[in-house]
């Protein structure tokens, strides 16, 4: 039985959050759990491709950069957010030292950091996915710029 190449699928999404006080307006991602996509059917993790870029530093400067070793770190990483989308301790789809600065290249301007799903669970149908900050260093990162590209569901032959 071939498998049905319609299956494919690509998400993709800007996180952030605006901080508005008497200073400045400037954009600041919030660490934790940002709801993304609820999934159509099963989907192998191990399967999805994903990439992550910085498109705006949490300042009033739009850089797109963060170097890698920096002091500040930050650390981004996909989780199975179970059906209601609020499973905080849910199985990360993707290993969070993949996505982050403390890497030697860092994100570099324009260029975004590609993984591969590493979970050896499956999402099953319905269940949402979450980008997670896991860690934001304070003036470090505003704005993620997340895609992921999965196909979903499983021929009887492998499941």
């Amino acid at each position: 039985m071939a498998f049905p190449s319609n299956n494919a699928e690509i998400a993709a999404r800007l996180f952030g959050n605006v901080v508005n006080n008497a200073v400045t307006t400037h954009t600041f991602l919030l660490t934790g759990q940002h709801n993304w996509f609820s999934t159509p059917a099963v989907i192998d993790v191990s399967g999805m491709e994903i990439a992550m870029s910085i498109e705006q530093e949490a300042a009033t400067t739009i850089t797109r950069t963060t170097a890698g070793g920096a002091a500040s770190t930050a650390v981004f990483t996909l989780s199975d957010g179970g059906a209601s989308g609020d499973a905080t301790g849910a199985a990360v789809l993707v290993s969070g030292d993949t996505f982050s600065n403390s890497l030697t290249a860092g994100f570099p301007v324009n260029v975004p950091i590609d993984g591969a799903g590493t979970s050896t669970t499956d999402l099953d149908a319905d269940d949402w996915v979450n980008f997670r900050a896991i860690q934001n260093a304070t003036g470090l990162v505003g704005t993620m710029n997340v895609t992921v590209a999965y196909v979903y569901g499983k021929p009887g032959v492998i499941n």
